[in-house]
């Protein structure tokens, strides 16, 4: 009776192993899904780039409003800020560029970029 339960129990562990097994061979073919948002101001920041000469060695942070049309085209609407000179330097550097190799068509949205400056190394963070 003892060896009947045990090939019993054997038998149930291979099935439910055999199981397990084959979900996770089907989900290595799946593709983690793209936040877009975050795609988007990964683009962004390269983009703007490092703007050194309007910092003026001051951390300073920006909101950025902006939409992309149905061709891939971004347009900023507001960029709020205390630094006049970065203001236009964001606008030059964003509006009416192609966004390559992004969905971002017909999104839209408010991003905040802060700008860390330091003596000997300026240092550029978005989050």
């Amino acid at each position: 009776m003892k060896t009947a339960a045990s090939i019993l129990v054997s038998i149930l562990f291979m099935i439910s192993a055999a199981f397990a097994g084959n979900g996770s061979a089907n989900n290595k073919h799946h593709k983690k899904p793209v936040n877009k948002e975050n795609a988007i101001n990964q683009r962004i920041n390269g983009m703007i780039g490092l703007p050194q000469d309007v910092l003026h060695g001051n951390s300073q942070t920006v909101m950025i409003s902006y939409s992309v049309d149905e061709k891939n085209v971004m347009h900023v609407q507001e960029i709020s800020g205390t630094n006049a000179e970065l203001k236009k330097y964001i606008y030059k550097h964003l509006d009416g560029k192609a966004m390559k190799n992004t969905e971002a068509q017909g999104m839209s949205g408010i991003v905040k970029v802060h700008f860390n400056a330091y003596k000997g190394n300026n240092v550029y963070l978005q989050y």
